[in-house]
């Protein structure tokens, strides 16, 4: 892969930049003083915890809903007693809860690699782009972070993110726009 082509050397800040951070502030004051990034990765852990339960806990009962109104359906012409639907309701609930923990458990493993795969970012080296490779490791370093891996995703729209299941598997994508045209304080 060829080297990135350093920021134009013309490039302007926007000149709403200080009206933006003016309305930034009370978002951002809105946290303590005495909150971490740390902090704010673990109450996010916290939520993440609780919404995979609740969406298992949802496919289960859908599962059985859906058992149950199949076997109504089928026992057509009478009515269905519980002594009916209980094995019905039992295996769609069994049934719903597998394929939860199956999808959850790739989604766990498998999401990272899914979203840098669907927006079509390649892997690069420091060889690649050393001065983006510099600015990653300073900020990791300052967080007391293990390297994350460093995709490129060829798009014209400015943009970047960061993914994975926990330090030790993150990846950091930036789109070829968004890496040319900020300079490396903007990178940072």
């Amino acid at each position: 892969m060829s080297s990135i082509p350093p920021p134009h050397p013309d490039h302007a800040r926007p000149s709403n930049l200080s009206e933006l951070a003016q309305e930034l502030r009370p978002q951002i004051s809105a946290y303590p003083g005495s909150i971490t990034y740390l902090d704010l990765i673990a109450r996010n852990k916290r939520a993440s915890a609780i919404l995979i339960v609740v969406m298992i806990l949802l496919a289960v009962v859908l599962g059985v809903v859906i058992a149950a109104l199949l076997t109504a359906y089928i026992g057509r012409g009478r009515v269905a007693t519980p002594r009916d639907l209980l094995p019905s309701v039992v295996l769609g609930g069994l049934a719903a809860l597998v394929t939860a923990v199956i999808a959850t458990t790739w989604s766990w493993y498998g999401g990272a690699g899914a979203i840098l795969a669907m927006t079509g970012a390649n892997e690069i080296t420091q060889a690649d782009d050393p001065e983006l490779f510099n600015v990653v490791d300073e900020v990791r370093i300052a967080a007391g972070l293990p390297m994350p891996r460093v995709f490129l995703i060829p798009e014209t729209a400015l943009n970047a993110f960061s993914t994975g299941r926990d330090p030790e598997h993150a990846a950091v994508a930036i789109t070829t726009a968004l890496r040319q045209r900020l300079t490396r304080d903007e990178l940072q």
